[in-house]
């Protein structure tokens, strides 16, 4: 029927179901605006997460009486600036700057480090290398001990344990590994 009008029948005296109010269960005691500041609470708490995930890593190295330290880890003193263990450790000192070299396993995988720290004690530069893979990373002094940056974007603290400059060839703080 081209041309023809159609009526749809329509009510318009009586609301149709999807036009009431709908009405929400809430537990007995539950004021409208409770579910607001749990809202709220989550964002926060969320916010708060994302802002931990997003400091950098804190590890702790250095000498300390019974030997070298690197998180959890205690490597005993073999011979003059000699440290050995779970790793292994070598440290030169001359007049152009502190020379550290080491070797560990970590996960399983080996991995080895050379870290070079200027006269000045102001920064390192190190090497590492791991599953036929290198990776560097520059240390620039703080007063805790060194803030770390790996060439990939991860950022690490490292807080010395004493006040001779302290070299740091371990891979700490890296997800990679």
């Amino acid at each position: 029927m081209p041309g023809a009008v159609r009526s749809l029948p329509i009510t318009v005296d009586r609301l149709t179901p999807a036009h009431l109010p709908r009405r929400v269960w809430r537990p007995p005691g539950w004021s409208g605006g409770w579910h607001s500041l749990v809202t709220t609470a989550g964002i926060l708490l969320a916010l708060g997460g994302a802002w931990l995930g997003l400091q950098p890593e804190n590890v702790d190295a250095g000498f300390t009486r019974d030997g070298y330290r690197v998180g959890g880890t205690l490597l005993q003193r073999e011979a003059s600036d000699t440290y050995g263990g779970p790793a292994a450790l070598v440290i030169v000192r001359d007049t152009g700057g502190v020379r550290a070299a080491s070797s560990a396993r970590l996960h399983g995988i080996r991995v080895r480090g050379i870290c070079y720290a200027d006269v000045s004690g102001d920064s390192e530069r190190c090497l590492f290398m791991f599953a036929c893979l290198s990776l560097v990373a520059v240390d620039r002094r703080i007063p805790s001990g060194w803030s770390r940056h790996y060439e990939e974007g991860t950022d690490v603290t490292i807080t010395t344990l004493g006040k001779a400059i302290t070299p740091v060839p371990f891979l700490v703080g890296y997800p990679g590994v």
